[in-house]
């Protein structure tokens, strides 16, 4: 890398930087940011433990302990992990597109990166998932590496990395996956690397067996109502968040910024299908068979009609659990109903993905006389498909989360940040093909960039759990105490310096009532049956109250009237209460 590329590499790192510590503790602490906080603040063998009944596996707990230990358990210093890996992820993504394209691609890849909205509001959370981008590029550069240079070495790496990655988070599984399909339908490899490959994927196996029971009881046991499945909606949320007109609030701004965007991604895609690829000929000539077209029409007319008795039960399932009170009370909530409209669309995501498997089968002749021809040394190519590579690591994680969403929602826009590398990199190829015009896009990309952070700091807010922890610290006794309505609200006020009490439930009010001779202090956040403000309003006069903003983002579930309000109570006279 010469001195001029060297020069332009450390600006973007820079600017990455001042972006990302930019009012890095402006917003307050989040639900999963205090929980991430007090697991990571526990001895070793306890965030081990803690973990289990989590929603994550253990690794980023653990690598938190060591930096809360470093540098404390501050807002900021709790979130510069993730400003690390964040900015250490730009000069990795410039490499990877370096790779699969040449430098001006992977510089372009990396100035999407710097100025991503999204990527900046993922580096300024203490949670896992700047930290599982980073290693997403760095498994797309060790495998990238292993298939271009036939160097073994990067096979260890990469294991190594994707090992780490599900340690981290479970969404890194659909990277791999999606990794493990690419390589499958690839039609020319070496003899070595193919063999190898299984022997890679073996290693990284065997080496999650420990884990394993543990993923499996989180799966099968936590459901969360906030969690999203596989639509066109989330697909179009999705494809907003990756892009820099991302916190715009103009709607001019956001479909100037989506036709940008498409057109370059429609061009990307175009110059990669002319470059004939193998990926390319494999598809054209196995739809020449005559096999192909009549099993996909027949299965997909078959799969389709499964979609009418699907509905009408459907229906009926519902009106049953409307109709019976105490099924509906006792053991199912809102959410529970809700998911069952996600059957009709599972449904169709599953039989999507049963008609690719359709078409793998369909194609593997065609494969295994390749394997065969590579068993016998017939084909000694080298091929370079940054095509097939690139649309691996966007494309199917997306399919692969869709299938896994089948059995209950778990789309989050944040767990799908894994395929923002390889996105980014197409957008890189589409610009760098207009050439001298490239800079058109890339001054239209500044703009919406520049847009959006302008907006940035009201865009995806968080509850402002610090906001309210303060106004009552500040006007609350220290003998007075505070009922929560939901659970979700503890570990926030507590980080924030509060003690509070659990949610109070209908039946436990009366004597609550009775053995209560102060003010009290009541949060009201989600939606809940367990406590009323009804009951307190009889008993208690309200003193003051105040609201404080609820979070914005479609990733988690909304406050009540979108936002948490505290209400200080003092009791009434006795005598005018009974």
């Amino acid at each position: 890398m010469n001195k001029r590329n060297i020069f332009f590499l450390a600006v973007l790192i820079v600017t990455g930087l001042i972006v990302r510590i930019y009012h890095l503790n402006f917003k307050s602490f989040s639900i999963d940011e205090t929980i991430g906080s007090f697991y990571a603040a526990e001895s070793l063998f306890r965030v081990v433990i803690m973990t289990i009944n989590d929603v994550h596996p253990p690794l980023f707990y653990v690598l938190h302990h060591f930096w809360i230990t470093w540098f404390g358990m501050s807002e900021p210093a709790l979130r510069s992990i993730s400003v690390f890996f964040a900015v250490l992820s730009i000069p990795l993504l410039w490499s990877l597109g370096t790779r699969l394209s040449n430098r001006r691609v992977g510089f372009i890849a990396a100035l999407l990166l710097v100025l991503s909205p999204w990527h900046v509001w993922l580096s300024q959370n203490a949670r896992s998932n700047a930290f599982v981008m980073f290693l997403v590029i760095l498994s797309c550069f060790f495998l990238w590496q292993r298939f271009s240079t036939g160097n073994r070495k990067y096979s260890f790496a990469y294991a190594i990395v994707i090992l780490i990655a599900i340690y981290t988070h479970y969404f890194a599984f659909v990277i791999w996956i999606a990794q493990v399909l690419w390589v499958m339908m690839r039609s020319i490899v070496h003899k070595s690397w193919f063999k190898e490959w299984w022997l890679v994927q073996l290693g990284i196996a065997v080496g999650y067996l420990p884990w394993i029971p543990f993923m499996t009881s989180q799966l099968l046991s936590k459901t969360r109502p906030m969690y999203k499945q596989l639509d066109l909606i989330f697909v179009r949320d999705l494809f907003d968040s990756l892009n820099p007109y991302a916190a715009a609030n103009s709607s001019l701004i956001i479909w100037a910024g989506r036709l940008t965007i498409a057109f370059l991604l429609i061009l990307a895609v175009s110059y990669l299908v002319k470059k004939k690829t193998e990926f390319k000929f494999v598809i054209a000539r196995q739809m020449k068979s005559f096999l192909v077209m009549p099993t996909l029409i027949v299965s997909s007319i078959f799969l389709l009609l499964s979609f009418v008795p699907v509905s009408t039960w459907l229906g009926m399932l519902k009106g049953e659990i409307a109709d019976n009170e105490q099924i509906y009370a006792e053991a199912i909530k809102s959410y529970h109903v809700d998911q069952l409209e996600t059957l009709p669309i599972s449904f169709l995501y599953a039989s999507l993905m049963g008609l690719l498997l359709l078409a793998i089968l369909v194609l593997f002749p065609y494969f295994s006389d390749k394997i065969k021809a590579l068993l016998t040394h017939q084909e000694k190519k080298h091929y370079r498909e940054p095509l097939g590579f690139l649309i691996a690591n966007t494309l199917f994680p997306i399919l692969v989360a869709g299938l896994l969403s089948i059995k209950s929602p778990y789309m989050l826009l944040r767990s799908m940040s894994v395929i923002m590398p390889a996105y980014f990199i197409l957008i890189a190829i589409g610009i760098d093909r207009l050439k001298r015009y490239a800079i058109i896009p890339v001054f239209l990309i500044f703009v919406f960039a520049s847009y959006s952070f302008v907006h940035f700091e009201t865009w995806n807010t968080k509850n402002d759990w610090r906001g309210a922890a303060e106004w009552v610290k500040s006007k609350r006794q220290a003998e007075e105490p505070i009922i929560l309505d939901h659970l979700f609200g503890k570990k926030p006020f507590f980080y924030y310096g509060l003690d509070t009490k659990i949610p109070l439930r209908r039946l436990q009010f009366p004597d609550f009532r009775k053995k209560t001779h102060t003010d009290v202090w009541i949060l009201l956040s989600y939606p809940n049956d367990w406590f009323v403000c009804d009951s307190m309003d009889v008993y208690f006069d309200r003193v003051e109250e105040r609201g404080f903003h609820g979070t914005t983002s479609i990733d988690d579930l909304i406050p009540m009237n979108q936002e948490l309000r505290v209400i200080h109570y003092r009791k009434k006279d006795s005598r005018l209460s009974e």
